[in-house]
């Protein structure tokens, strides 16, 4: 699939998103910037190109149906009665989650889980994976861009084909 119509089946799917997700604002080139800095100084890998295209110009992040891609902010949902936090792709990167696992690879970016997956990029593969949540080590899907990425796990979960 082109980038573009991957891209645009991306703003489509996002729209079609009811009231309850969280959809943060997109990021800035400063925001941008802060965040590279901040993977930088922990030794960690900057954010590939398409994935900033998607902060900067689809959106800042998502929070849905048990799904979380990470943007450049910790942003709380005000309208949550237990006051979620959606959390920056840094804060994730670096100290992983407590539960699951602890640093994953120096290569990988932690962006985004679900109840079942973990979802990392590769940058020596230069994949968008979701990995199995139990065994982190297990990767069984992969895509060559986040907009494929998202097409699938999000699209997937409301039954989009592409």
């Amino acid at each position: 699939m082109e980038p573009n119509e991957a891209r645009k089946i991306t703003e489509k799917i996002l729209a079609t998103l009811d009231h309850s997700a969280m959809i943060p604002r997109v990021a800035t080139d400063a925001d941008i910037a802060q965040c590279n800095a901040d993977l930088e100084s922990l030794g960690l890998p900057l954010l590939p190109d398409d994935y900033v295209s998607f902060l900067q110009s689809t959106c800042g992040g998502l929070a849905w149906n048990g799904i979380e891609i990470y943007g450049t902010d910790i942003v709380s949902d005000p309208a949550s009665s237990r006051s979620y936090q959606l959390m920056d792709i840094v804060t994730k990167t670096d100290e992983g989650d407590d539960r699951y696992w602890e640093r994953i690879e120096t290569d990988c970016i932690y962006f985004g889980r679900s109840d079942e997956e973990v979802f990392t990029y590769n940058t020596e593969t230069k994949k968008y994976e979701a990995r199995d949540l139990s065994d982190i080590s297990f990767v069984y899907e992969a895509h060559d861009t986040i907009y494929a990425f998202i097409n699938a796990v999000v699209g997937g979960r409301l039954g989009y084909n592409n």
